[in-house]
């Protein structure tokens, strides 16, 4: 009869047996304890469990169990089977006996390569597996990679969309925390510098990459402390065009009315000097009124290439020598570049008197003026350096005979003296290639008083159309005197007929400003100039208009033009001067002074001129669709602009309105027609090209148009004398029209 294992059997409290003694069945219980085999019972954990370490690398202690027996004895060659359940690491025994302790082991425990909770178990058949827990952690840095922000483009100067990040790797791909990543630009002129430090992902960024200034391909670099290292790209893109700069064809040199030989060219870029493509850039020809391609007028357009570099076709200087400018901008920006060129005489075509014709002096006896020429090319320009013979008859004799033209085209003798003879002198003036010139001189007895003499007027060439003479009753610079030579020309070309000769005798002054006593046959109209202050810079530029007129039809003899000589220096510096001395002259002949009848409306909100040769003449040039009364006349502006000018508003930068354009002023057929509706005969091919703008749009909410600078004009404040043919005084009411 066996006992119960809970009666009998000895009870296990730690390490310590203590044994329950039943003295009638002490013999038999021993008898039963030691025929009953052992049998692993328990397995118990000793070693290795809750450790750390590199992933794919080995804890310090291996796993380790003990075998024991029903009866808590540790029991020998006991198979234990060590198996890993997580990591993907490796053991190197994983079947172990157990030695005479009971215990057995898996000798190493490599984790696996994965950073995270790593389990190996030990098992033996029949019992409850022990577990053991390890974790792996990443190892030292090894690997370095770009996760966002590679491969972008943004604006020069700007930040790029998406924030650079990289991440550190172990050798098995775990990331790395805590470890430090520098960034610096590598390229480009962006100036990131930054250091940070990797999450528990493993990820770095610096937070924000701005790039550099300059355009192209930009790079920033990530390096760890042991040489590990990528690159970033982007792409910096130009900014918006903020600016011009001249490329070539600026400072050259041409004839007048030819191109110069390289074609303006400018490149369009951003605010930091990047090039920018596909901008329209406008060419606007300022002074000199010259002409580009593609259009030959004085506008034009070109687009940007690849490289910022827009040019015009070709740049044709205008007809008058001097500087020439060429204005490249931007559409709605104030960025701009001028292109100058100096526009030179073509070959000269024809010659004028300057000064020293019609004088008298007694016998042997040198004339007051030295006679004068001036050598002008087809366009009215005077032209240096041509070589001049002036040869005198009637025994007279001439120092510097043998001479050369100035600057101004203007040559001149010596001195002139006069033969022995009473009686008409002449002295011939002869160039090559142009031909020949006659000043005359009469010759009067010893000691009498000689008759009156022009005193030097200039002029236009006789041609037997309209002439002018020009006489500068102050000192004039050469290059003034040029402009006013010029501008003559332009309204000696537009009026063709000759008009009859008037005979003039005028005391000294007549004309309401200073100037010499007049006694001369004047053919066609005379202008007498005074350049002197009058109110300082900006305020009163001068008067013009008719002094004598003749009484069959009104047309002018003489005109007078007084200008302030504090304004004329910032015309002439700004190419403007021309176009002013042109406008004062138009009045003289009879724009806005002589109109007569043909005004209608004078001193109220529309006055209009009449006449139908210049309305028919606004309505060719584009005023078709104005619903007002053509043609329109200034209706703004001081007592010296209202009433006397064109329309500004209307006809725009017409040579003829009451404002100064800072470009071109054409001198148009509506202009030309207006002389031939006061009696003129004229060549209406001689207009400027001209297209009238009828929108009130360029006018500000003062009414008074943008973009130029009004001419203010004091009226001349004289009542015109009328003269006959035989130049004797005639009512002013009595002209006959």
């Amino acid at each position: 009869m066996h006992l119960s294992d809970a009666g009998n059997r000895a009870r296990r409290v730690g390490r310590h047996f203590v044994h329950i003694l039943v003295p009638s069945l002490l013999i038999a219980s021993a008898c039963q304890d030691s025929t009953e085999p052992a049998v692993p019972a328990e397995l118990e954990m000793i070693a290795g469990s809750a450790q750390s370490g590199d992933a794919a690398g080995r804890v310090a202690i291996a796993p380790t169990v003990r075998v024991l027996d029903q009866r808590a004895r540790p029991m020998a060659d006991v198979q234990v089977t060590f198996t890993v359940v997580e990591g993907e690491g490796g053991v190197a025994t994983s079947n172990a006996r157990s030695d005479a302790s009971g215990q057995a082991s898996a000798v190493e425990w490599t984790l696996g390569p994965r950073a995270g909770r790593n389990t190996v178990s030990a098992t033996v058949s029949g019992l409850a597996p022990v577990v053991f827990t390890a974790t792996a952690r990443a190892g030292k840095a090894a690997n370095l990679t770009i996760v966002a922000g590679d491969e972008q483009t943004a604006i020069v100067g700007g930040a790029v969309a998406q924030a650079p990040v990289v991440r550190v790797t172990d050798a098995h791909d775990n990331a790395v925390a805590a470890t430090l990543v520098r960034f610096n630009a590598a390229s480009g002129s962006s100036v990131v510098q930054a250091l940070a430090s990797t999450d528990e992902n493993g990820m770095a960024s610096p937070g924000r990459w701005t790039l550099g200034t300059t355009a192209g391909e930009q790079s920033l670099e990530a390096k760890l402390d042991d040489g590990h290292a990528v690159a970033l790209r982007a792409v910096a893109l130009p900014g918006p065009a903020a600016g011009l700069s001249i490329v070539s064809g600026n400072g050259q040199i041409a004839t007048v009315a030819t191109a110069v030989a390289d074609a303006p060219t400018v490149r369009v870029v951003d605010k930091f000097g990047n090039a920018v493509s596909n901008i329209d850039v406008a060419f606007e020809v300022g002074s000199g009124s010259g002409a580009v391609d593609p259009t030959q007028s004085t506008f034009a357009s070109s687009s940007s290439d690849p490289s910022g570099i827009a040019r015009v076709g070709r740049w044709t200087l205008g007809t008058r020598a001097g500087t020439n400018t060429l204005r490249a901008t931007l559409p709605g920006l104030p960025a701009q570049a001028v292109f100058t060129a100096t526009g030179l005489a073509a070959e000269p075509a024809s010659m004028l008197k300057h000064t020293g014709d019609a004088q008298s002096a007694a016998v042997n006896t040198e004339v007051s003026v030295a006679p004068a020429l001036r050598v002008l090319d087809a366009h009215g320009n005077g032209v240096s350096g041509v070589d001049v013979t002036f040869a005198a008859d009637a025994g007279g004799v001439v120092t510097g005979g043998t001479t050369m033209t100035d600057d101004a085209g203007i040559a001149a003798v010596v001195s002139w003296k006069l033969g022995a003879t009473q009686g008409a002198n002449t002295l011939t003036a002869t160039i090559d290639g142009v031909g020949t010139l006659t000043f005359t001189a009469t010759a009067t007895a010893a000691g009498g008083s000689g008759g009156p003499g022009t005193g030097g007027p200039g002029g236009t060439p006789a041609t037997g159309g309209y002439d002018i003479q020009i006489s500068f009753t102050t000192g004039v610079t050469l290059s003034m005197q040029s402009e006013f030579y010029v501008a003559a020309g332009r309204w000696a070309n537009a009026i063709t007929g000759d008009l009859p000769n008037v005979p003039v005798t005028l005391p000294a002054n007549a004309c309401g400003m200073v100037h010499p006593a007049i006694g001369q046959t004047i053919d066609d109209l005379l202008i007498l100039v005074r350049v002197a202050p009058i109110d300082g810079p900006g305020n009163v530029l001068g008067s013009a208009g008719p002094c004598v007129v003749r009484s069959a039809g009104g047309l002018p003899v003489i005109g007078v033009m007084n200008l302030d000589s504090d304004d004329l220096a910032f015309l002439e510096a700004n190419g403007r001067l021309g176009d002013v001395i042109a406008h004062e002259i138009g009045h003289i002949v009879g724009i806005g002074t002589r109109w007569g009848s043909h005004l209608v409306g004078a001193g109220g909100t529309d006055p209009h001129f009449t006449g139908p040769q210049a309305v028919a003449a606004f309505h060719g040039s584009g005023g078709f669709g104005y619903t007002g009364s053509p043609v329109p006349v200034e209706n703004t502006g001081g007592p010296g602009t209202r009433d006397g000018h064109w329309r500004e508003s209307v006809l725009t930068n017409e040579l003829m309105t009451g404002w100064l354009n800072l470009s071109h002023n054409p001198l148009s057929d509506v202009s030309i027609g207006a002389l031939a509706d006061m009696g003129y005969t004229v060549n209406v091919d001689a207009a400027d090209g001209y297209s009238a703008g009828i929108s009130d749009a360029a006018q500000d909410a003062t009414g008074e148009p943008q973009h130029a600078i009004e001419m203010k004009e004091a009226p001349l404040g004289i009542v015109p004398i009328a003269l006959d043919a035989r130049g004797r005084r005639v009512p002013i009411g009595a002209i006959q029209h």
